[in-house]
């Protein structure tokens, strides 16, 4: 992606943050997102409840389906930043599996966040991870690209 970034103050303290459309922070938070979207309405969340009783009722084996998933949305989280580094746009260093599980991490906590509704709208969910994937992200950033 073309490195059209703008800068726009937000977050704790005024301290300036990159969250612009294509930005690595960007990128990283809206494939988060798409962990937590199928979540819905606070009305559906009560729901969301007994399906996570229920799945950690039959996840008894390492590789069930339950794992596949997260399995799965490790495999993108890591596709991504291997792509961040073959653009050059984070660290050739980067511990990619670690990284990777920091960030799926992340999503889950959020996820679990959203059913219990600690946050009252998705733009608040979105900045909460734009800030959690920026801390991640700080020491690994190529100096030559933005946030």
């Amino acid at each position: 992606m073309p490195p059209a970034f703008s800068l726009s103050i937000c977050g704790m303290g005024g301290k300036p943050t990159y969250s612009a459309p294509g930005s690595n922070n960007w990128l990283l938070t809206e494939l988060l997102h798409l962990n937590n979207k199928s979540i819905g309405p606070k009305s559906e969340r009560k729901l969301w409840h007994e399906a996570m009783a229920a799945l950690l009722r039959f996840h008894d084996a390492a590789n069930d389906d339950f794992r596949r998933i997260k399995h799965e949305f490790e495999e993108r989280i890591e596709q991504l930043l291997r792509r961040l580094a073959a653009d050059s746009r984070i660290s050739p260093d980067t511990p990619l599996a670690a990284m990777t599980g920091v960030l799926y991490a992340i999503a889950s906590e959020n996820f679990y966040r959203m059913i219990a509704n600690e946050f009252r709208t998705v733009d608040e969910e979105k900045a909460t991870m734009r800030g959690q994937v920026e801390l991640v992200l700080q020491d690994w950033l190529n100096k030559q690209h933005p946030r």
